[in-house]
């Protein structure tokens, strides 16, 4: 496969050009939107108890997913490319937070006074892991000058996101 051909809008985000390319950056930003967008709806358009835990649960798993497809595929194809081994650590360390914060959420609950507050934390990390992948100098940035095949990582990662999402989702 061919790399995809990307450019960089004025507000900084990636797209891809062409009919139905599904390149990596496209796709991981299209995670960041719909996390974005979950909470968003926790925090103004719902009110209800039994809601706001079904949006918790949606954004952990939402979250468990993304994180994969980073760790998996996305950080070593970087890191190959690239050799920053910085911005990875510090990204897997973010992960790591996050990953441990998600657990508390999963195991709370609306009635935990401290529900709400955890997740206003889980979307703070959320935008300071958005401003870091896809800012003008981020992990984005970072993967089209090493000229990485994002056609052929954003396969896998489609590939690898059915893959969890079947595990996650089952009982759904």
């Amino acid at each position: 496969m061919g790399t995809a051909q990307t450019s960089q809008t004025s507000a900084g985000h990636y797209r891809a050009f062409g009919p139905e390319v599904q390149d990596a950056l496209s796709l991981l930003q299209a995670d960041h939107r719909r996390l974005e967008e979950l909470f968003a709806e926790f925090d103004t358009r719902t009110t209800s108890a039994q809601r706001k835990r079904e949006l918790a649960v949606l954004i952990c798993r939402a979250f468990r997913v993304h994180r994969a497809l980073e760790e998996e595929i996305f950080y070593p194809a970087l890191l190959a490319g690239n050799e920053d081994e910085d911005s990875y650590d510090e990204a897997l360390e973010a992960h790591a937070m996050a990953a441990i914060l998600i657990d508390d959420i999963e195991q709370s609950g609306p009635t935990d006074v401290l529900f709400e507050a955890k997740l206003q934390i889980l979307r703070d990390m959320l935008r300071l892991h958005v401003a870091e992948e896809e800012g003008s100098n981020g992990l984005f940035a970072a993967a089209v000058a090493c000229d990485l095949d994002l056609e052929a990582l954003g396969a896998e990662m489609t590939q690898r996101r059915e893959e969890l999402s079947r595990g996650l989702f089952a009982t759904d």
